[in-house]
């Protein structure tokens, strides 16, 4: 979407045009997205407001730079079917908490802006420079969740531009 930097909290009212100009959950319009958005503005203004006031201040520290796909997590229907938009935006305030809370500050921000920690390095199969277990955050649209452990192999240590090949996920 963007990385606008808000200097102030944006309204609520906002996650409309967000979501309007976002990509569609899959088998779903944007149409869609933002009708549902409206309507859970409408119904649910307080615990939106709260999450908005999460996913700035989260934003402001470069933890979030997509201010407007982190808002709207809360409220894609993939992610969240079967659990109301209250009790979302709920589990993932506890979420950023318990990020905070079970990682020193660096590997928070490695984890939120950098790709991932590197939990272990495991014996690489032949031809292959290194196998690690990684752990990284989900993607702002992806319907797993909202950390991803993943089997990464890589070709060649020596040069930046192997970012590894997932194996598992």
């Amino acid at each position: 979407m963007s990385s606008k930097t808000y200097s102030s909290s944006p309204g609520i009212w906002r996650s409309v045009g967000w979501a309007m100009a976002a990509s569609p959950a899959a088998g779903g319009s944007r149409v869609g997205f933002a009708l549902h958005t409206l309507w859970s503005v409408l119904t649910h203004p307080s615990s939106l407001s709260r999450w908005m006031t999460v996913v700035h201040e989260m934003h402001g520290r470069g933890l979030a730079p997509d201010l407007p796909s982190e808002f709207l997590r809360a409220l894609r229907p993939h992610v969240n079917r079967g659990t109301g938009v209250a009790a979302r935006c709920n589990q993932l305030i506890d979420h950023f908490d318990w990020l905070e809370t079970a990682f020193y500050p660096s590997s928070l921000r490695n984890l939120m802006e950098h790709g991932g920690i590197d939990l272990i390095d495991l014996p690489a199969p032949g031809g292959y420079g290194a196998l690690k277990l990684r752990l990284r955050r989900a993607s702002t649209n992806s319907p797993e969740g909202e950390l991803l452990l993943c089997l990464t192999l890589h070709r060649d240590l020596s040069t930046r531009a192997d970012a590894g090949i997932d194996v598992a996920v």
